[in-house]
Parts: C-alpha cells; structure tokens; sequence
C-alpha cells in the first residue's frame, strides 16, 4: 500500500512524457500567448534565453545562445501544457500588464548583463528590461518561470 501511494504522489507531480515527448493535452488553448527573456552581457554569451511559444495549440520551449563571435545555437522542444499555463500563472502573478519598462534594480553592477522580456497575451504585448545577475522581484519570478520550463526541453 505504502509503495502505491508513493507511486501515485510521483505520477502526480511529475510532467506527463511518452518516449515521443509530452502527452498532448487536447483542451488546451494557446490563445496567442508568449513569453521570452533574453539576456545580453553574460560571462559565457553575447547573447541567450528562453521562449515559451505555440505552433498552433502545441507549447513549445526554446532555448537560444549567441556567442561573442555572433554563432547561434537553438534547442526546442515541445512542452506539456502543464508546464505552459504554469509559466503563464506566474507571469500573471507577478502583475506583467503593469510592469514598468525599466526596473529599478540598485544591486546591479555596470557590467551586469541586462535581462529584456517580451510578453503577450495575443491581445496586449509588454516589453521591459531589468539590469543584474540577481534580478529584483518579480522579474526573478519571470526568468525563473521560463528556466523551469526549457527544463523540459530533452538533453543531447
């Protein structure tokens, strides 16, 4: 009985995978949304970040990286709708329809990549940007959300 329900609690809060990738959730309804971060000035790129999209009513990830030498590397994956709208509650916790362009982040030093994140929900689309390693609240929350996710894309 003990091992049944250790079972069941894993199956639960564990992502839904066939060997193909995640199981596809019928109901589920993109409705235009995305949400991206890109951060420029990191120790390793000029350039990386996560984008959460839809091709249609599949969610997709995607991880990008730009080297100093302007090369780029793409991963993608299609995402399990969970981990989508999981993404998007935290986006829509953190308030993005009233983020300010700018944030005020006094802990960031001059030479701190700049955080940019572009958000849409197919009706409104905000754009604002943060300065630092460590980001303020909630733009942490944001980028947090969209690392989690690209977490399913698949490893070589």
């Amino acid at each position: 009985m003990r091992s049944q329900l250790l079972l069941l609690a894993l199956a639960a809060g564990c992502p839904r995978r066939s060997s193909t990738g995640p199981v596809r959730d019928p109901a589920f309804e993109c409705n235009d949304r995305r949400m991206e971060y890109t951060a420029e000035g990191t120790i390793m790129y000029a350039k990386q970040g996560v984008r959460l999209f839809c091709d249609g009513n599949v969610p997709t990830a995607e991880k990008f990286f730009i080297d100093k030498d302007g090369n780029e590397q793409k991963k993608s994956a299609e995402i399990s709708a969970g981990t989508f709208d999981d993404a998007w509650k935290e986006f829509q916790a953190a308030g993005w329809r009233m983020l300010e362009e700018n944030c005020d982040n006094p802990s960031a030093a001059k030479k701190d990549p700049t955080q940019t994140f572009e958000v849409t929900d197919g009706d409104l689309k905000r754009h604002f940007k943060c300065k630092g390693t460590e980001l303020p609240f909630p733009y942490d929350r944001l980028r947090n959300a969209l690392d989690l996710s690209a977490a399913e894309i698949p490893t070589d």
